[in-house]
């Protein structure tokens, strides 16, 4: 009978860690023109940012942290969110990109994901 050790077992976990992310930023480089293009139609919208940190915790905050530190699950999304523009955040998080864990929030409507992209633009780094 072969022994399985711990080292075995975490070895995908170890692994796939970088992987992930490299996946999802790639995943981010590849956003259509059109969809980087996209003026947030809340952008600077004090009410759209305090309903879009409620739309993050309840949605995002478990694998990304409270305040998009990041954590075991998921990455900071602080630096991202100021990198990127916000067509590109929203076609992101409608599309996700699974084998970098992220899932698709496409049911989400329009308006709920602009307004997570208009709380996460006001996060600083």
């Amino acid at each position: 009978m072969k022994r399985i050790t711990i080292a075995t077992l975490l070895m995908p976990l170890i692994l796939c860690g970088p992987v992930r992310s490299q996946n999802a930023g790639a995943r981010l480089a590849s956003a259509p023109t059109k969809a980087r293009e996209r003026p947030n139609p809340f952008a600077n919208s004090e009410p759209a940012r305090l309903a879009g940190r409620k739309v993050y915790l309840r949605y995002c905050a478990e694998c990304h942290g409270p305040t998009a530190e990041g954590g075991e699950q998921a990455p900071s999304l602080r630096a991202a969110a100021q990198a990127e523009t916000p067509g590109t955040l929203l076609w992101f998080i409608k599309n996700g990109e699974l084998r970098a864990g992220m899932p698709s929030w496409s049911r989400l409507p329009d308006q709920q994901v602009w307004q997570i992209v208009t709380f996460l633009k006001t996060l600083a780094d």
